[in-house]
Parts: C-alpha cells; sequence; structure tokens
C-alpha cells in the first residue's frame, strides 16, 4: 500500500530482465512527467473555485458587517427606502439571523457529497459523468486523464510488463469512474483476443478520433507503446496550454459576475443617500 501498483510493476518487470537501473531511471522520468501532469490540472481546476471562494467570503463580510451598519443610518432618515436598498437590507438581515446556516449547509452538502461518492457507485459514476460535461473545465479532465493513461500504459507495455495486467493497472491509476471504466472495457476486449481499438470505438466521448487513430495504427505496427507515448506527449501539452488560457477566459466571466454584486450592493446602499441629498438640494 505504500508505493503505486504502477511502481511495483516497473521495478518487477525491471528485475525479471535484470536491467534495475534502467528501470529505475524511466521509473523517475515516468513520475515526474505524471507529477507535473497532476499538478498542471489541478492548479487549473483550482483557480476558479478559489476566485469564487474569496468573493463569496467577501460578500458574506460586505453582508453581515457593513450592510447592517448602513441600516442604521437609513433608520436615522425617517423616509422610507428604495426597493432596491430595502430587498439588501431584509437579505442582510436573514444572513444575521440564520449565519449557522452560511456555514452549516455547504459543510452539510460537502459531507453528504463525500458519503454518496463513497458508498454509491451509481451516484460517483454520475457526478464524474457531469464533471467530464462542464464546458472548457471538463475537457480538460478528460485530456488530462488520458494522457495520464496514455503515459502509463505505455511505460508498463514498454518495460515487459503483459498488457492485461498494464491495463489493469492505468485502471484502477484513473481518478474518474466514467474513464476507468472506459480503460476496463479494453481489458475485457483483449482478454477476448480482440484489439484494443474495438474497446475504444464504444467510448467515443471518452476517446476521440486522435487517440483512435494512433492506436489503431500502433496496434497495426507493433509499436502500441511508442503511440501511446506520443499520445501523451501531444496531450500533455494540450494541458499545458489549456491550464495557461484557462484563466484568461475564466478571468472575465468572473469579473463581470463580482462586478455586477459590487455594483448592486453599492447602489442598493447609496441610492438612499443620493435621494436625501436631492431632498435638500430642493428645498
Amino acid at each position: 500500500q505504500a508505493f503505486d501498483t504502477s511502481y511495483v510493476s516497473l521495478v518487477r518487470a525491471g528485475e525479471s530482465a535484470g536491467k534495475m537501473d534502467t528501470m529505475f531511471a524511466r521509473l523517475a522520468d515516468f513520475r515526474e512527467k505524471r507529477s507535473q501532469l497532476i499538478s498542471r490540472v489541478r492548479g487549473a481546476l483550482i483557480y476558479p473555485f478559489v476566485v469564487l471562494l474569496m468573493a463569496c467570503a467577501v460578500t458574506t463580510f460586505v453582508m453581515l458587517v457593513i450592510v447592517p451598519k448602513f441600516r442604521e443610518i437609513f433608520q436615522q432618515f425617517g423616509k422610507e427606502l428604495p426597493a432596491v436598498t430595502q430587498l439588501l437590507i431584509d437579505l442582510s438581515e436573514g444572513m444575521v439571523t440564520y449565519w449557522y446556516l452560511i456555514v452549516g449547509v455547504p459543510l452539510l452538502i460537502a459531507f453528504i457529497y463525500r458519503t454518496l461518492r463513497t458508498r454509491m457507485i451509481r451516484f460517483r459514476r454520475a457526478t464524474d459523468r457531469m464533471k467530464l460535461k462542464i464546458p472548457i473545465m471538463g475537457e480538460l479532465i478528460r485530456i488530462g486523464q488520458i494522457a495520464g493513461f496514455a503515459r502509463t500504459l505505455s511505460t508498463l507495455l514498454s518495460s515487459g510488463v503483459q498488457i492485461l495486467e498494464a491495463i489493469l493497472i492505468t485502471r484502477d491509476a484513473s481518478k474518474n469512474l466514467v474513464i476507468a471504466e472506459a480503460i476496463a472495457v479494453l481489458h475485457d476486449r483483449a482478454r477476448e483476443g480482440e484489439s484494443i481499438i474495438s474497446g475504444l470505438d464504444e467510448a467515443p466521448d471518452v476517446w476521440d478520433t486522435f487517440v483512435r487513430q494512433l492506436v489503431r495504427s500502433g496496434e497495426k505496427g507493433g509499436a502500441l507503446d511508442k503511440m501511446l507515448l506520443k499520445i501523451a506527449e501531444k496531450y500533455q501539452m494540450k494541458v499545458e496550454r489549456m491550464a495557461e488560457n484557462l484563466p484568461k477566459v475564466l478571468e472575465p466571466i468572473l469579473l463581470i459576475g463580482i462586478a455586477g454584486i459590487v455594483g448592486f450592493i453599492v447602489f442598493a446602499l447609496f441610492l438612499p443617500i443620493l435621494n436625501v441629498m436631492d431632498s435638500f438640494s430642493a428645498r
């Protein structure tokens, strides 16, 4: 349990072939490339959530601390507040009264989500499929998973690990159940004596045309490990580009959303003050 299954299989293959030095060098390169891939995908996916979390934290602070102070000022005016201002104050009062729900509900949802994913395969499959359908980020997850699959399988095959064992190892390494099940189909077809490409064709939503073409070429030419490595390198570069461009795509959307919330709060808070100033000017 202390070591990844793929590491154990690679070391076992190197020991059988009497090439431990070569295998450890290959293992080090494999681990470095896989770590780079995982960190890039995670970094790209975490960024928008961090920005949203910060925006929610600032908005919550304003609603719980700043808006109540303005409410005290407005009470001194002795005038009916504009509808938009009254709406903001009502929201603030609700958040102050039921502050524990602001903390409790997200924690409860997170707990239920993790529990259901752990205990219900159908729920985990459904949520993993939903992740793959998220615009931009879903494609990043899919490409990252394929890059990891291709590199792991290529490294195992080129090291002398039998294909059935190698496919099982790559299946177990996948963090997305939909993709893991697509890899399991490859194992079933290989065990039945069919080509891997027949299994790839059964899940075109996971394995795109480029992957299927290169695997078909690799199987026919007896160079499956080399073609898988080419897929891994190609898709790792694609992940790098997508991870670099993702903030550029999401930043305008996030900024517009945050600006809309801030603009609404500022407008609602200062509208009564402007109305009072106008009434004094009219006198």
